[in-house]
């Protein structure tokens, strides 16, 4: 299936608010900065909405094509049939939303929403020699990185997979090694909030695409009716949802 296609028909659909407006809105404000969490507020129809980071504006901290992703997610729910879930007829509160951070700092706050996608560059050794300088340490918020003799030593079980250090590296001793997209899913707010469990990690954009829809499938199947998401991944049970939604 074509997504390009279908999210480009599907922009057609989407209300005068929606990502064009904001991207032309914020396109010359690049150079001053990241974009205020919310400014960019994404897709939006009735039934779905799609809000993006301020990756999509130019952020440098940015490791996906924020933009493009969007809109690859949009086309996926406009295909959805979720206009026809309830009889068409959708609450609020009850609208299906998709988050898209380029990096893990999350300004698109993806865990409170049904379904987040977060960009990840995972860093390790690279070809060059270290010189002892510490830039990656110093970078590193999450005190993830310990400077020995030889180079710096990663804790994985610490690291965000932000890729900052890769490009504090002046000599590339650092690189990336993997690149994909973190993905979460069944987050909301409201009287009982929940925070979305991690579907899978490094994911690629396709693979992203396909979790979405299965997603969505299984929500039309299994959702009782005025049933959020949300609820009803807690209903069925995080591990029972992500067996479903992750290809073996």
């Amino acid at each position: 299936m074509d997504w390009e296609a279908d999210a480009a028909a599907g922009l057609e659909r989407v209300t005068a608010g929606g990502i064009a407006a904001d991207l032309g809105k914020y396109s010359g404000k690049k150079d001053e900065g990241v974009p205020k969490t919310g400014e960019l507020s994404g897709l939006k129809t009735p039934q779905h909405e799609v809000r993006v980071c301020g990756g999509a504006a130019g952020c440098p901290l940015s490791l996906a094509d924020d933009r493009a992703l969007s809109l690859a997610l949009a086309g996926v729910l406009n295909l959805s049939g979720l206009d026809r879930k309830n009889d068409g007829t959708i609450k609020f509160h009850q609208k299906f939303r998709v988050a898209v951070s380029g990096c893990p700092n999350s300004c698109s706050q993806p865990q409170i929403v049904d379904f987040g996608v977060v960009g990840q560059s995972t860093p390790g050794r690279g070809d060059g020699s270290c010189t002892g300088c510490g830039q990656c340490a110093g970078v590193c918020s999450e005190k993830a990185i310990r400077m020995l003799d030889d180079g710096p030593v990663f804790d994985y079980s610490r690291c965000q997979n932000c890729g900052q250090c890769i490009g504090s590296c002046p000599t590339e001793a650092i690189r990336e090694v993997e690149r994909g997209y973190r993905v979460l899913a069944g987050g909301k707010l409201g009287r009982h909030p929940r925070l979305a469990g991690v579907i899978l990690e490094l994911a690629d954009e396709e693979r992203v695409k396909a979790i979405l829809e299965r997603a969505l499938r299984l929500y039309t199947r299994e959702g009782l009716a005025g049933e959020r998401f949300s609820a009803m991944v807690e209903r069925l049970g995080m591990d029972r949802v992500k067996e479903i939604l992750v290809d073996k």
